[in-house]
Parts: C-alpha cells; sequence; structure tokens
C-alpha cells in the first residue's frame, strides 16, 4: 500500500517537474514485491527521499481537473474536421482531415486547433508556460520547440544580436511583437516553401507566435529568414 501511494504521489505532486519520478516509484514498487519485508525497506526509504527532495509541481493534477470539468460542462461538440480520418472514399470528399498540418513536416512551429470552436475561449488557455500550478494550452512544450531548444547553440549574446537584427528588419521589438493583429496576418496568407525536405510557412508560424507564445517571435525565426 505504501509503495501505490508513492507512484500516486510522484505524478500528482511532482508531475512535470521530475517526470523520471514515476519510473523511480513504479521500480521500487516492482522491488517490494520481489523481495519483500523486511529487505525491501532501504527501497522504500530510498524513493521516500527521492520524491521529498524532487521540487513539487501540481501542473498536471490542475489541469487534468479542469479539463475534466470543462468536457462535463459542455455538451458534445463534434470533432473538428481537420482532425477526423478519412479511411472512405465519402469521408475524403466531406474534407475529412483535409486541412491538417503535420506540424514534424515544418521547420518551426506552426498554429493550429485541436479543440472545437465552442470551446477555444472556454479556458483552455488559463496560465502561462512560466506558471507550473496552472494550465496552460498546448498542455505540453511543442515538439519544435523542444527541438530548436535542444540543438540551439547560441548565446546569450548571439540572441540579443537577433534581438537587434529583428527590430532592425521589421521596425519593431520583440515586446511590440504582440501588437500584430492576427486578422492582418491571416488576411494575407502565404505559401508554403520547402527548405532542405521541411515545409516553411511564415504565416502559421506567425499565427503560433502570437497565439501561443504570447506575441514573442520564434527562439529560430531569424535562423529560419537567413537561409
Amino acid at each position: 500500500m505504501k509503495a501505490r501511494r508513492l507512484i500516486r504521489m510522484a505524478s500528482e505532486d511532482i508531475g512535470l517537474s521530475n517526470p523520471m519520478a514515476v519510473t523511480q516509484a513504479v521500480s521500487a514498487y516492482q522491488a517490494t514485491q520481489l523481495i519483500g519485508m523486511p529487505e525491501c525497506d532501504c527501497i522504500l526509504a530510498q524513493v521516500v527521499v527521492m520524491l521529498a527532495e524532487s521540487p513539487k509541481s501540481v501542473r498536471t493534477y490542475k489541469g487534468y481537473k479542469r479539463a475534466k470539468a470543462l468536457v462535463n460542462s459542455l455538451p458534445s461538440y463534434p470533432v473538428p474536421i481537420h482532425l477526423r480520418n478519412a479511411p472512405t472514399k465519402m469521408m475524403n470528399e466531406l474534407g475529412y482531415g483535409a486541412e491538417y498540418k503535420y506540424e514534424p513536416d515544418y521547420a518551426h512551429p506552426i498554429y493550429q486547433e485541436f479543440v472545437p470552436p465552442e470551446v477555444v475561449d472556454r479556458g483552455t488557455r488559463q496560465g502561462s508556460s512560466n506558471d507550473m500550478d496552472t494550465i496552460s494550452y498546448p498542455f505540453l512544450v511543442p515538439r519544435s520547440i523542444r527541438i530548436d531548444q535542444h540543438s540551439s547553440s547560441c548565446s546569450d549574446h548571439q540572441r540579443t544580436k537577433d534581438d537587434d537584427d529583428y527590430q532592425n528588419k521589421t521596425g519593431s521589438s520583440h515586446q511590440d511583437y504582440n501588437k500584430s493583429s492576427l486578422q492582418t496576418v491571416t488576411s494575407q496568407p502565404t505559401q508554403s516553401v520547402t527548405i532542405d525536405g521541411q515545409l516553411v510557412d511564415l504565416d502559421l508560424l506567425r499565427q503560433w507566435e502570437v497565439k501561443v507564445n504570447h506575441g514573442q517571435p520564434w527562439i529560430g525565426r531569424n535562423r529560419l529568414q537567413q537561409q
């Protein structure tokens, strides 16, 4: 029973601040089953100390509660048509999945909705990425951001230089970037181009910057535009 509660604690109280905590707790549970008491006492103690010293985050727990409450408070809306599978000719003709954007095909983050339009403004974007005890949408950092942050080797000095370059090219600073109107962006759609085998669509990138990144330019925008 104690080992089971440790697994729950690893997810509910620690969560995304230390994702490996769940793995460690599950391993302790399995080890306890293998060797039993009293030999497993050190294993349990080790996991207890690890959980106690781990940074805490209830972002997942609160986010799940909010999402569940939201779903229970709304009607059952249909799945957006661009997210629907099209296994039949009729579904294909109806446009199922036609407007879906597959993010790994792009060299940058892109924006698209994954919830019905009736739900978009009903609290799915509460909080911010820096607020660890609240939920932000998307729930996890997009794949494209993780890849860029992992592969980017630019220093703080280089980022400052990029900021200056951006301001010189656009006439606006990053702080002024969020003043751009999304309506202006979408009224002049751009066409996707291919660079090094990946799609580039600056219109989709701009929408992501405005709606998801709080109006801040994507970290790899300057590098992308220089290609």
